[in-house]
């Protein structure tokens, strides 16, 4: 999964920058994606960097929140695994976790501006 910040020009407005979350498999398959995402736009990547969550919970609902949850294994060493939660908002997001019954605790837990992910 790759993290991109696309610089979006509208006819008329000024150019915002968007996060966009793209399952590729290569930068070229990034800018593939993102060039047929935003056919027709005045669109440019500005950024791009590899992010990896251990799974991604999709449900439609709005916002994207980054889940860190600490693990220890079976030799007693901590691991952070790093989840993508889509939830409505912040108590949706804790409750839908909750529900999940994950083994270990959340050591961050962030809001994200990410428009969306682009498949």
């Amino acid at each position: 999964m790759y993290l991109v910040t696309v610089r979006i020009k509208r006819e008329g407005d000024k150019p915002i920058n968007e996060q966009y979350l793209v399952e590729a498999v290569s930068l070229t398959d990034v800018d593939t994606k993102i060039r047929r995402e935003f056919s027709g736009v005045d669109a440019d990547i500005t950024s791009c960097k590899v992010i990896n969550f251990t799974e991604i919970f999709e449900n439609g609902a709005g916002w994207f929140y980054e889940i860190k949850n600490e693990v220890e294994t079976i030799d007693d060493k901590k691991v952070v695994e790093m989840y993508l939660m889509e939830a409505a908002d912040d108590n949706t997001a804790i409750s839908k976790w909750d529900d999940l019954n994950m083994e270990g605790h959340i050591v961050g837990f962030n809001k994200k501006p990410y428009k969306g992910i682009i498949r």
